[in-house]
Protein backbone atom coordinates (compact mmCIF):
# COMPACT_ATOMS: atom_id res chain seq x y z
CA UNK A 1 0.00 0.00 0.00
CA UNK A 2 1.58 3.48 -0.78
CA UNK A 3 -0.81 6.84 0.04
CA UNK A 4 -0.16 10.48 0.13
CA UNK A 5 -0.17 12.17 3.26
CA UNK A 6 -0.82 15.96 3.68
CA UNK A 7 -3.59 18.73 4.95
CA UNK A 8 -5.97 18.54 2.71
CA UNK A 9 -9.46 16.36 1.81
CA UNK A 10 -9.41 13.47 3.79
CA UNK A 11 -6.63 14.41 5.78
CA UNK A 12 -7.93 17.24 7.49
CA UNK A 13 -9.76 15.29 9.88
CA UNK A 14 -7.69 12.28 10.00
CA UNK A 15 -4.58 11.51 11.69
CA UNK A 16 -1.72 9.92 10.35
CA UNK A 17 -0.81 8.14 13.70
CA UNK A 18 -4.69 6.77 13.64
CA UNK A 19 -4.41 5.19 10.40
CA UNK A 20 -0.33 3.78 11.18
CA UNK A 21 -2.30 2.13 14.20
CA UNK A 22 -5.07 0.76 11.89
CA UNK A 23 -3.03 -0.63 9.53
CA UNK A 24 -0.87 -2.54 12.17
CA UNK A 25 -3.93 -3.70 13.51
CA UNK A 26 -4.27 -5.58 10.44
CA UNK A 27 -0.86 -6.78 9.76
CA UNK A 28 0.85 -3.78 7.97
CA UNK A 29 4.08 -2.55 8.92
CA UNK A 30 4.23 1.60 7.23
CA UNK A 31 7.24 3.89 6.50
CA UNK A 32 8.00 7.06 5.04
CA UNK A 33 9.82 6.48 1.84
CA UNK A 34 13.34 8.28 0.46
CA UNK A 35 16.18 7.94 -1.76
CA UNK A 36 17.27 4.58 -1.08
CA UNK A 37 16.09 4.94 2.19
CA UNK A 38 12.96 3.92 4.70
CA UNK A 39 12.21 5.42 7.76
CA UNK A 40 9.35 3.31 10.03
CA UNK A 41 6.71 4.51 11.16
CA UNK A 42 4.87 1.55 12.82
CA UNK A 43 5.68 1.19 16.30
CA UNK A 44 8.43 4.44 16.14
CA UNK A 45 6.01 7.27 16.14
CA UNK A 46 6.90 10.50 16.47
CA UNK A 47 5.38 13.74 17.40
CA UNK A 48 6.56 15.38 14.34
CA UNK A 49 5.03 12.13 12.17
CA UNK A 50 1.81 14.40 12.83
CA UNK A 51 2.78 17.53 11.17
CA UNK A 52 0.54 18.06 8.24
CA UNK A 53 2.82 18.32 5.58
CA UNK A 54 2.94 16.58 1.97
CA UNK A 55 4.49 13.56 1.50
CA UNK A 56 4.13 9.34 1.26
CA UNK A 57 3.66 6.90 3.73
CA UNK A 58 4.42 3.19 1.83
CA UNK A 59 2.99 -0.10 4.13
CA UNK A 60 3.32 -3.76 3.44
CA UNK A 61 1.45 -6.89 4.81
CA UNK A 62 3.56 -8.59 6.96
CA UNK A 63 1.62 -11.62 6.48
CA UNK A 64 0.66 -11.79 3.27
CA UNK A 65 4.38 -10.54 1.64
CA UNK A 66 6.68 -11.59 4.04
CA UNK A 67 9.63 -11.21 2.25
CA UNK A 68 8.78 -8.08 0.93
CA UNK A 69 8.56 -7.10 4.63
CA UNK A 70 12.04 -9.12 5.46
CA UNK A 71 13.39 -6.49 2.75
CA UNK A 72 11.94 -3.52 4.08
CA UNK A 73 12.95 -3.88 7.52
CA UNK A 74 16.60 -4.12 6.12
CA UNK A 75 16.56 -1.43 4.57
CA UNK A 76 14.72 0.41 7.54
CA UNK A 77 17.90 -0.72 9.71
CA UNK A 78 20.48 0.10 7.28
CA UNK A 79 18.87 3.69 6.97
CA UNK A 80 19.32 4.11 10.81
CA UNK A 81 22.69 2.20 10.65
CA UNK A 82 21.94 -0.13 12.81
Amino acid sequence: ISFQHDWQGYWESVSLSDVVTKLDGVGHTCYWPGDDKLWRITECWQDFYGYKTYGFVVCVNRNLAPQLHERMEAKFKATIGA
